[in-house]
This record gives C-alpha cells, structure tokens and sequence, in this order.
C-alpha cells in the first residue's frame, strides 16, 4: 500500500518488513497488483494517474537499496500495463519461475488475490489489524472469510490469548512487527523538558503531565476526569492539525473518494481543543 497511500505510516510498516527480510538474505520484491485507484498528495486527490506512486515507490525503495526490486501493476487501468518490472516478469515471480518467489506475502491483507497470484505455491497473509478482522470472521463476514481462506499461513499481530474469537477452521500463527534500529536513529538530550501525551473518547491533549523519569504511563491508566482537566493545566501552545475528509467523485470506472484536507490551527482550552482556520480565526 506504499504507493496507493504514501504516508508515512504505511511506509514505516513496509519498509520494516521489507529491511528485515533483505537482512536476512531474501531476495526480496515488492510489489502493488490491485485495482485500487491511489492517493496523490500533490493534486489532493484519489487518482488513476499512477506517476506519483510509481515515483513514490522508486524514491523510497531506492533510499534502502531495492530501487531496482519493485513493481506496480496497475489493474485500475486495464491491460497490462505495469511500471518497473514488466507485466511477465511479474507474473514469472508468482509462478516461481527460475528465480521465482518462494511465497507472496500479503502484508495487512492489502491485496485481494487473482488467478494469477495462485500461480504461487504458496500464500501468506500477515494481519497487522487483528481485532477487525478477527470480529469480521466471528460475526460471519464473508468476504474476510474468503480472503482469509485464499492464504496457506496466516500470521497475525494479535495475542492468540487475547480473547477475540477464533472460528477452529482457520490456524493463526502469531508474530510481531519487525523493526529495524538502523532505520530509527536516537539522538537522546537528557536535558529536554518532560512531557506526556494521552487521548480519550472525546478529547486529546499534550504537555499536561511530567512523567516521573523511568516510568511509563499508557493511556488506559489515566482515569476520565484527569483527561478532562488536563488542558486546563497545560501552557498554551500553537499547533497545527490537519484534517482529512473524504467526498465522492465520478470517475470512469464509477465514484471514487477525492480526499481533501483542511487546515486548522488549535489551542488546548479547559473544555477541550478550541480551533481556528488556516488564518487563525
């Protein structure tokens, strides 16, 4: 999903994996074969032009090395079109051909599967949201099911003892998200101010606390009325939010969501967040 939603989240997720296994001495690949239309933070949009995420993909990729291990087949567009790899090469991958994969992994379910990622021995799918999922499957949701069935291994993030139902049909084995140090450098300032974030139902709020050194405190052990009167203890700050809406658009494949964002700056006020325009009204 790097290059259908390029945020730095999803990037921090793949390329994690992606290190971990190149580490280890995989040859590795990435690879988007769907047919959902990606976002272009540049026109702000939901789009079936695929140069920004093909650029994305390529630049950030490139940054550890496997600039040349990627491919983008863009299904949204009909044909075989697909940017660095061709459309056979790719196929070849699946098909294990002379250099082929060992296994697709199929990293948060981001893929739904097609005849020609059968051609796969195998199939992993990685559950990196595991309680959605593990609901949908006890309540019955088809379609997780069936792409849940479609995968040899699946592996999720969840604590198999965690209590979310499991229908006995489906064998999950747990692990954890990978990190690499390398990726993550420190740079620790034993004088910089204490600080401390938290959010609950309705409200989130920064600066409030100073957290005794060596401690942790997570947000789950903050009771509501100390979350409620948190602002009112906290130095006014500026800080800027961004806010993301999503509309709907006709497209030539149907409606397809345009994203736009909205600019707000906020202050911490003793009933919540007070908010202003992009020119501070």
């Amino acid at each position: 999903m790097m290059g259908r939603c390029p945020f730095g989240g999803q990037t921090w997720l793949y390329l994690n994996w992606l290190r971990g296994f190149h580490r280890l001495g995989h040859e590795v690949w990435y690879v988007e074969d769907d047919a959902t239309w990606p976002y272009d933070p540049v026109a702000d949009t939901i789009t079936e032009d695929p140069r920004y995420a093909t650029g994305y993909l390529h630049r950030t990729l490139s940054a550890i090395g496997l600039g040349d291990r990627w491919a983008y087949r863009p299904l949204y567009r009909g044909g075989d079109e697909c940017f660095g790899l061709p459309a056979g090469g790719l196929r070849d991958l699946y098909r294990g051909c002379d250099r082929g994969c060992d296994a697709p992994i199929n990293l948060c379910g981001a893929t739904v599967l097609n005849e020609e990622h059968a051609l796969a021995a195998r199939r992993v799918y990685i559950q990196t949201d595991p309680g959605t999922n593990g609901l949908e499957v006890a309540t019955g949701t088809v379609k997780t099911r069936v792409a849940l069935a479609s995968h040899d291994t699946i592996l999720t993030y969840g604590a198999l003892d965690c209590g979310v139902p499991r229908p006995p049909e489906i064998t999950y084995l747990e692990t954890r998200q990978p990190v690499d140090l390398a990726l993550w450098p420190v740079a620790f300032d034993p004088g910089a101010p204490p600080s401390a974030t938290g959010s609950g139902p309705a409200r989130t709020w920064s600066g409030a606390a100073r957290p005794t050194p060596g401690a942790s405190t997570t947000s789950s052990s903050i009771s509501p009325g100390g979350s409620r009167s948190a602002p009112s203890r906290t130095p006014w700050r500026r800080s800027t939010l961004f806010a993301r809406t999503t509309q709907r658009k006709a497209g030539p494949h149907g409606p397809s969501p345009r994203s736009t964002s909205e600019r707000r700056r906020c202050w911490p006020s003793s009933s919540g967040m007070l908010g202003g325009d992009s020119h501070g009204r």
